[in-house]
C-alpha cells in the first residue's frame, strides 16, 4: 500500500470519525492499522501519516483516558512526536501520562524520557537535573534509576571531558589520582 493511499484512507477514516465517535475497538482497530501502514516498510516514516497517527493516540486518550491502552498510546505518540522533533508535543504527551496516568506500567520510563528531552533535545541541564536526580532517589535499584544516576556523573561535562571520562572507566587513559601519584 502506497503512503499516499494510506494517508489518504486514514485522513478519510478520521474525517468520517468526526461526527460519530468510534468505540473503543474501532479506536484500537483503527490504530493498530495505521501503525502497520506506517512501520510496515523498511523506508522512513511519512510524517503526515505519523501526525495522523498521533491525532489518533491523542483522540484515544481524550475519548478513553481510562481504558488501560490510554497511557500506552500516549507513549506511543509521545515517542513518534519526538521522532519527529516535535518536542513540545512529546513533552506535553509524557506530562500528561505523568498526571493522568500515575499507575501506568512505564511510569518510570516516562520520568527517565522527560529528563532525557530537557537533557538532548531542549538543552535544559537544569531540568533534565532535576528530574535524574528525582529519578535517582525514588528508584535507585531500578535500570533508569542506575541511568539517571550515571547521567548525572557527566551532564555538564564538555565533550572533551565526556571523551576523557569514558576513556578513563574504560581504562584507555590512566586516572587523574593516577597521574598526581606519579
Amino acid at each position: 500500500m502506497s503512503m499516499r493511499y494510506c494517508l489518504i484512507l486514514a485522513m478519510a477514516i478520521l474525517a468520517l470519525s468526526c461526527g460519530k465517535k468510534m468505540t473503543e475497538q474501532e479506536s484500537i482497530s483503527q490504530i493498530e492499522q495505521m501503525e502497520k501502514d506506517l512501520f510496515s516498510k523498511m523506508e522512513v516514516p511519512n510524517d503526515s501519516l505519523a501526525d495522523v497517527l498521533i491525532t489518533a493516540y491523542e483522540t484515544f486518550n481524550m475519548d478513553y483516558k481510562d481504558h488501560e491502552l490510554a497511557p500506552e498510546f500516549l507513549f506511543r505518540a509521545a515517542n513518534l512526536a519526538r521522532s519527529f522533533n516535535e518536542f513540545d508535543r512529546a513533552m506535553g504527551h509524557y506530562q500528561t501520562i505523568l498526571n493522568q496516568h500515575t499507575d501506568y506500567q512505564n511510569i518510570i520510563e516516562t520520568k527517565f524520557m522527560i529528563a532525557f528531552m530537557y537533557d538532548n533535545d531542549l538543552k535544559d541541564k537544569k531540568k533534565a537535573e532535576e528530574v535524574y536526580k528525582s529519578i535517582a532517589a525514588e528508584y535507585p535499584e531500578h535500570i533508569f534509576g542506575r541511568e539517571a544516576s550515571k547521567r548525572l556523573e557527566t551532564l555538564h561535562m564538555t565533550d572533551q571531558e565526556m571523551l576523557d571520562y569514558f576513556k578513563r572507566k574504560n581504562g584507555l587513559l590512566p586516572d587523574s589520582t593516577e597521574q598526581v601519584a606519579q
